[in-house]
């Protein structure tokens, strides 16, 4: 298996390479990211923020412009990700030279009289 750090220093497997030749048409196509923004990365710990975070540090490596990446993960009171994930997702994050915070929030709003479904 090949660690963050493995793929951050350019030990990319094709694969993955495609995966983020195939992010960045999308993010051209639509101009998503021009040079000078400033990108916060919506972080839930799950596979898709994760594999985009790793797409975008991975082509920041690459592209002539440049951008900032901040990741921000909220951790739900109702439903907390627990002390060890958010610890995994800091180190993640660290390995990926992506300033990581992680605040507390309440889910359940009274705007919405006690139902949320995310």
């Amino acid at each position: 298996m090949i660690t963050v750090k493995e793929l951050m220093e350019g030990q990319i497997p094709p694969w993955l390479r495609r995966f983020v030749k195939k992010t960045g048409r999308g993010i051209n196509r639509y101009e998503m990211i021009k040079e000078g923004d400033r990108v916060l990365l919506a972080v839930s710990g799950g596979k898709d923020s994760l594999a985009l975070s790793l797409a975008l540090a991975l082509r920041k490596r690459w592209l002539p412009i440049d951008y900032e990446l901040r990741a921000l993960h909220i951790d739900w009171k109702e439903h907390p990700l627990g002390e060890e994930q958010i610890d995994r997702l800091r180190s993640f994050y660290s390995e990926l030279k992506i300033p990581f915070e992680s605040t507390q929030a309440t889910m359940f709003s009274q705007t919405f009289n006690g139902e949320f479904n995310c």
